[in-house]
């Protein structure tokens, strides 16, 4: 078999086995673009509250665990905006089982319980809907981690479908520009099928860049321990995790300082109030000891996850992490997040982002409605061939 002939083979089968996932994650993908926006449109009774004095975050946390006995806090806001609800993650108390929800929303100055939700869980409640399709977009809204095993093996097809495709769709001749604005144009007035094809071919092309930067990053955000992590590290020595550097044990049942105190460890950390950064949460993992806090600018682009991890019996501080800084496998792995979601480039990238999610599936259902159009027309050859020779036998 020729190579292109293998080539056209490999684009037919991958581009049939991944179109379905494809199509579910760009749709999703460009709604979930504008998630925060969108959850506060819908939901309005859970994010907006009247302006008033903010409660620290330790007591904010202590009216919530006092509204259900079942509860206990892992994370607090801490920079709630004027007239903003504060969003709190909760899990179980040990001996119990499960309470239904994990996230709570709360007046930030009074502690009023303003609503809960198990968040990603299913469907298409008022409530439930951005959550819903921010899990279907992240791992087809599967237990564990098999949605992230398998969207990891779809962007990993994906990815190797991307270079397939430009091989294929290029001019044969690729330094002749009339060969490429042949292949860049759409032939509106075309037939149906010829206008199926141009999309299918130049919608491909004009964003190829983008939609590999997709791809690659989709394998890094669902496979990112299993596969990338031991590749990049392959290259370049990775900073090791809070987890990595934590000196606690497993199974701390008690932290002895509170919310406020790493809140106001964190206002003590010159790395990042130097560079505009300060505290937007605080996160506290139980069973290891530890709390990170989350850190963000003011800056609407993003360039990775800022945070900070202390050791939540003694306050000292385990590790650090300011997007920019650090060997070029972590900047690569902290340019990840913010390449795939589009915040790298602000308002205008999470725009992009969201119209490629439309041509992603636009793509998709193109390359399926071409393989049903040839696959009827060599059946036919097919049948007309075998009554031929039936015929003649």
């Amino acid at each position: 078999m020729r190579p292109y002939s293998l080539l056209v083979r490999l684009h037919r089968y991958v581009g049939l086995t991944i179109a379905f996932f494809l199509v579910v994650a760009g749709l999703t993908g460009s709604i979930i673009a504008f998630h925060g926006e969108l959850d506060a449109w819908l939901n309005p009774e859970l994010f907006h509250v009247k302006e008033g004095r903010h409660l620290p975050p330790t007591a904010l946390a202590e009216r919530v665990e006092a509204s259900d006995a079942r509860i206990r806090v892992a994370f607090v806001e801490v920079d709630v905006k004027p007239g903003r609800s504060a969003v709190l993650w909760v899990e179980p108390r040990p001996g119990t089982t499960d309470v239904g929800y994990n996230q709570v929303f709360a007046d930030p100055s009074t502690g009023v319980v303003l609503g809960q939700r198990s968040y990603g869980s299913c469907c298409l409640q008022r409530q439930a809907i951005i959550p819903f399709l921010y899990n279907l977009h992240r791992r087809l809204t599967m237990p564990g981690h098999w949605g992230d095993w398998l969207m990891g093996g779809v962007a990993v097809l994906w990815l190797l479908d991307c270079f397939v495709a430009l091989v294929l769709a290029a001019p044969r001749h690729i330094f002749a520009l009339s060969g490429w604005q042949s292949v860049l144009r759409i032939r509106w007035q075309a037939s149906p099928y010829r206008v199926t094809f141009d999309l299918h071919r130049a919608g491909g092309l004009w964003p190829w860049i983008a939609l590999a930067v997709l791809a690659l990053t989709s394998i890094s955000l669902n496979l990112d321990d299993e596969v990338v992590r031991p590749v990049v590290g392959l290259f370049s020595t990775l900073a090791p995790s809070p987890y990595d550097q934590a000196s606690a044990g497993p199974g701390v049942a008690a932290a002895k300082l509170s919310f406020d105190d790493i809140l106001a460890l964190c206002g003590k950390l010159p790395e990042m109030t130097s560079r505009g950064y300060s505290a937007t949460g605080i996160y506290l993992d139980r069973q290891a000891g530890i709390y990170v806090a989350d850190f963000a600018s003011e800056s609407e682009f993003m360039f990775g996850f800022a945070w900070a991890a202390f050791d939540a019996t003694s306050g000292h501080l385990i590790g650090t992490q300011i997007p920019g800084i650090g060997r070029t496998g972590d900047i690569f792995l902290q340019l990840q997040f913010p390449l795939h979601s589009g915040r790298i480039g602000g308002l205008a990238g999470r725009i992009v982002i969201s119209l490629l999610g439309v041509a992603i599936a636009m793509l998709s259902i193109t390359g399926v409605i071409i393989w049903l159009k040839k696959h009827r027309v060599r059946r036919r050859q097919r049948e007309m061939y075998g009554g031929a020779q039936r015929s003649t036998g």
